[in-house]
């Protein structure tokens, strides 16, 4: 009956129970461990011995009795090669993922430089200064639409896709996020903090970032804490 039933199961990195009752894996060690990982904090992925495991459970009827799987799925390699793809500090994509996830989309690109965040690291030290990227980047992401790509540029500075969308309405949405972000106080010292922003419509990819890097130089130039698009920052100079 068992070899039937694992039979059925692509995975056998799993416990299987009926009426409670274990009746696989008999191996003692590997009980334990897929055990300690099915008993971690963690709803999904847990870190267990060096390896990364997907858990999820699975009820099923098999010849009249029910069933319970525990499966446990060893990610280790898709978690390592995230670990390539996904900022460590932000956990938004580095730059080479950022721009192939836009590929040739039309929209606006948006750079945004936080104000001041060397004074965040001389002042309170590298590690709260790696919390309030965190958390200024998950702010971002959290603004946005799923069609929206959020990206880690460098540094202190985040880039920004807006898909389908006109100047007017991404300047708006962007004040929107540089209000948001001066009334928001960082890490359990809250810490205040603000952000310069500049904008510029996409054509070509490699000249829309030049144009918004320059918009967000003019920003960071004159007063910080704003929002500036290049078609506006031509006009100024």
């Amino acid at each position: 009956m068992l070899e039937k039933i694992l039979n059925m199961i692509p995975n056998q990195y799993c416990i299987i129970e009926e009426d409670g009752n274990i009746i696989f894996p008999k191996d003692k060690d590997l009980l334990i461990k897929l055990t300690n990982i099915l008993n971690s904090p963690l709803s999904d992925d847990y870190f267990y011995d060096n390896s990364w495991y997907h858990v999820f459970f699975y009820d099923f009827n098999f010849d009249g009795s029910l069933y319970k799987v525990k499966f446990v799925v060893d990610i280790t390699e898709k978690k390592m090669l995230e670990t390539f793809l996904i900022d460590s500090v932000t956990h938004l994509p580095i730059r080479k993922v950022f721009f192939d996830k836009i590929n040739s989309e039309k929209g606006v690109i948006v750079i945004g430089d936080i104000d001041y965040f060397k004074k965040v690291n001389d002042t309170y030290g590298h590690l709260i200064g790696d919390k309030v990227l965190e958390e200024i980047g998950l702010l971002l992401k959290n603004s946005f639409r799923d069609s929206d790509v959020v990206g880690r540029y460098g540094g202190e500075e985040f880039v920004i896709f807006l898909k389908d969308i006109n100047l007017d309405k991404a300047y708006q949405k962007i004040e929107d996020i540089r209000i948001k972000i001066e009334n928001t106080l960082f890490t359990e010292l809250k810490i205040p903090l603000t952000m310069s922003f500049g904008l510029s419509l996409i054509d070509d990819i490699n000249e829309s970032l030049k144009n918004a890097d320059k918009a967000l130089y003019y920003a960071k130039e004159n007063g910080r804490n704003k929002v500036i698009c290049f078609d506006e920052y031509k006009k100024k100079i």
